[in-house]
């Protein structure tokens, strides 16, 4: 009855959200069977999103999973995303991966984000317009020293350095070391 009620969501990302929450539930009250069938309905309906929105949904779908013990389903995840991000644009590339990492992050998975984010970083440098480039890369090494990749954080600081001048990378130092 939930999961009917969650199908007849008009927008995705409440549908994919109530989906991945009655998933959890039904896992969590001892029937790991429906809630891995409701997570791949959240999962189907995250993924029709577009890239740098549905990574939102995805993400936490995983962690959701990741909670009720399928650690295994969670990764699958993570590198599903990843590798949809091959294809996309530089930028989107890049926020993608970032935003990905957060997750990774967020669900203890801090050695697979630092690799993503190292992923993030070649496609940030990537990026053609500079102010975006330097803000991705920005939002790249606060990640980076969060997760504990202290000199990746300041091998992209040097990075920001080069594209905005000195001010910029004064300011990420203070928040990487």
């Amino acid at each position: 009855m939930a999961v009917r009620a969650a199908l007849a969501i008009q927008e995705e990302p409440q549908k994919a959200q109530a989906l991945k929450d009655i998933a959890k539930a039904q896992a969590e009250s001892g029937d790991p069977a429906a809630g891995d069938q409701t997570f791949l309905q959240a999962i189907q309906v995250a993924r029709t999103m577009e890239p740098r929105v549905g990574v939102h949904y995805l993400g936490p779908i995983a962690i959701a999973q990741k909670t009720v013990g399928n650690r295994t389903a969670a990764m699958q995840i993570f590198q599903q995303v990843a590798t949809g991000a091959e294809n996309l644009p530089v930028s989107d590339k890049a926020d993608v991966l970032t935003s990905l990492a957060t997750w990774q992050m967020k669900a203890g998975e801090s050695q697979d984000a630092i690799a993503m984010l190292q992923r993030a970083h070649v496609s940030g440098e990537a990026i053609e317009d500079r102010i975006w480039r330097a803000d991705r890369l920005q939002r790249i090494a606060i990640l980076a020293a969060e997760a504990g990749a202290v000199e990746m954080a300041l091998e992209v600081t040097e990075a920001i350095d080069k594209e905005l001048g000195l001010w910029k990378a004064k300011s990420m130092r203070g928040i990487v070391t």
